[in-house]
């Protein structure tokens, strides 16, 4: 069987010849940081390493000939692989991947040896967050805090967020615009004093 290689340049996403370094593995979860050709980092990809078995018909008519492990596509992107920026978010994906694969029950083999294809429930499985940490800081903004929670998206540190709000335990104070910036301003928040 054809392993994915430590170390290869491949212009998967049309942006452009990358360098991808696998940075671990463990079983079948792999994290891969992605850079540029000059160097600088574009980000890591941390994914379930797919076997595509000898035997499967390719999309041009040519049937696979040995077993191989394949890099992830596009549409594998936010199911069974992760595209972050941090080092501290690809550990955190790479730990809830192994758990999530692990969790998983064994594949059913039939009388022939042959797996058989199981229909499960749809939908993701509830992951359950540690508790939103806030800055010592008096005041702070989303970029501090989400640099703090590496467990949530910027999406869902948003809602998280919103929710605190409204529970009346965090506050907004104000906005601040960087010279030279384009965009919305960024809000100041702060913990509401009892």
């Amino acid at each position: 069987m054809k392993t994915l290689e430590k170390t290869f340049t491949a212009n998967y996403d049309k942006t452009g010849s990358m360098q991808f370094t696998e940075q671990k593995r463990e079983g079948n979860v792999a994290c891969y940081e992605r850079k540029y050709p000059d160097g600088r980092l574009h980000s890591y990809e941390v994914f379930e390493v797919k076997v595509i078995k000898a035997g499967a018909k390719l999309p041009n008519g040519a049937v696979v000939a040995e077993d191989y492990e394949r890099y992830p596509g596009a549409a594998s992107f936010g199911k069974g692989a992760y595209s972050v920026n941090t080092q501290e978010r690809a550990d955190f994906r790479y730990e809830e991947l192994k758990t999530t694969l692990s969790n998983r029950p064994p594949a059913e083999v039939n009388a022939d040896g042959d797996e058989v294809v199981v229909v499960r429930k749809a939908g993701r499985k509830a992951v359950i967050r540690p508790e939103m940490t806030f800055p010592e800081a008096e005041k702070w903004t989303m970029k501090d805090l989400l640099a703090l929670n590496p467990a949530y998206t910027p999406p869902l540190l948003y809602v998280a967020l919103q929710k605190k709000i409204a529970a009346k335990v965090v506050q907004c104070v104000g906005e601040q615009r960087v010279a030279g910036a384009r965009g919305k301003p960024a809000k100041i928040y702060s913990l509401v004093k009892s």
